[in-house]
């Protein structure tokens, strides 16, 4: 990045590591901005009630599977 440029001046002050995650950050907001632009993202109602599902199954597999442990203990 040449010093005089604008991205120079605004991420200076932060270290090598901090200046990836940054750029990190950044990449993933665009990603999911074009996902969405192109209809690759649920809406985040849809994805939260999803995310409530898989939840509730993952907890009632394992209580299945510590009940099981204890029939076959």
């Amino acid at each position: 990045m040449p010093k005089t440029s604008t991205a120079h001046m605004i991420f200076s002050h932060l270290t090598p590591e901090e200046r990836i995650d940054q750029a990190c950050e950044l990449l993933a907001i665009g990603v999911r901005r074009l996902a969405t632009k192109e209809g690759l993202v649920q809406s985040l109602e849809t994805e939260s009630s999803a995310g409530r599902e898989n939840i509730s199954s993952n907890e009632l597999h394992h209580d299945s599977d510590s009940s099981l442990a204890k029939e076959t203990a």
